[in-house]
């Protein structure tokens, strides 16, 4: 038997120290191997990468706060905000603190390959797959996307090999409770191509929890680690409420798993007592069940969600009032070649959803 945790979106940004809940640390240091997604470089590096809506880094002594954690995936939006500098400072710090890591890498081919391990005689590998900040031709040093063909051959190839394989990927839109019908599209490419289980991040908040062909798919864990101060909207208890996994691995490959919920503050994350706990996984089991909806009522459902959300946010924005024009033209600019930089085609339908159709919203 082999026991596997894992936990969702971890930044050190904002962050001057953190500590992990005792009966917490108990249940990972117990564990077999620990891991999780890192969302902040490691640097001291100033230079930021352009046209990026949000920049994230940590002091490297901050890794010493998560010193329990036995591999990292990098694969996410920030690995790249302070460019190949910042990346080679976050391997570098990683390589010193003997931690493994996978999902991005100095080629495609680096970013494409799994963290291996045998333990007990069972045959692990991890994956870190993106939506974003993928390498490409023109910028080598990148993540490994989430699409990728060959990855998929990969996974097919390590599944005849025995491995039990575990994907990560970072995908999905923002504090939205639902996956995108993108990513229920690439879930079950990956699970045809013969991942055991799937576990997201990138939108903040924990989504539901679906089967698929006898496999598991954890659209997002949430938040383990992440500072208030980057979120707009500090009253979405989701924001700082949500679970993390423990995977129990038999040596015939067939699995368990249990979830561990948990509260999270910009100075500790802990075990969620009685109460948090039944609301967080209350929660997650009524958002999934809307996985049995048929296909146009689920897609309508995300739509609806999405819609929602920002206008809540669009309530909680108050913009800041400046005396220069111009600079204010520069901002909106920058905010529109952003979008228009990250938009797939799934972004081209969900905006004519938004904003050209309204017919669903009115009955």
């Amino acid at each position: 038997m082999v026991k596997i945790c894992i936990t969702g979106d971890i930044s050190f940004a904002n962050i001057q120290e953190h500590k992990i809940g005792l009966y917490l640390k108990s249940i990972f240091e117990n564990s077999n191997l620990f891991v999780g997604n890192l969302e902040a470089v490691f640097t001291n590096y100033d230079r930021r990468r352009k046209l990026h809506p949000y920049h994230l880094k940590a002091d490297k002594s901050l890794l010493n706060t998560i010193k329990i954690f036995d591999s990292f995936s990098l694969a996410n939006n920030h690995i790249l905000d302070y460019g190949k500098k910042g990346f080679e400072d976050t391997v570098a710090v990683m390589k010193e603190n003997g931690k493994y890591f996978f999902g991005a890498g100095i080629s495609k081919k680096e970013a494409e390959k799994p963290f291996t391990n045998e333990i007990n005689g069972i045959k692990i590998a991890i994956w870190g797959v993106s939506r974003f900040a993928n390498s490409r031709f023109y910028r080598k040093i990148g993540t490994a996307s989430d699409r990728s063909k060959r990855l998929l051959k990969e996974i097919t190839k390590y599944k005849k090999e025995g491995f039990f394989n575990i994907v990560m990927p970072h995908w999905s839109y923002e504090y939205v409770p639902y996956p995108s019908p993108l990513d229920r599209t690439v879930a079950r490419r990956l699970v045809g191509a013969g991942a055991d289980v799937i576990v997201g991040s990138h939108p903040h908040v924990a989504q539901g929890i679906e089967e698929l062909n006898g496999k598991t798919i954890f659209y997002s864990l949430g938040n383990f680690i992440f500072s208030s101060k980057d979120f707009a909207d500090k009253s979405n208890w989701k924001l700082f409420k949500s679970f993390a996994v423990e995977l129990s691995i038999a040596k015939d490959l067939t699995y368990s798993y249990r979830l561990i919920p948990y509260v999270t503050s910009d100075e500790q994350v802990e075990a969620a007592n009685e109460s948090d706990s039944k609301q967080i996984l209350e929660y997650v089991e009524s958002i999934s069940r809307n996985f049995s909806l048929p296909k146009e009522e689920y897609k309508i459902l995300f739509y609806e969600s999405i819609r929602s959300m920002r206008v809540h946010r669009a309530r909680l924005h108050v913009p800041v009032k400046s005396s220069k024009a111009k600079r204010s033209f520069l901002k909106k600019l920058r905010g529109v070649l952003i979008k228009i930089k990250y938009m797939n085609w799934q972004d081209f339908k969900l905006a004519y959803y938004l904003y050209f159709s309204s017919r669903f919203s009115k009955k």
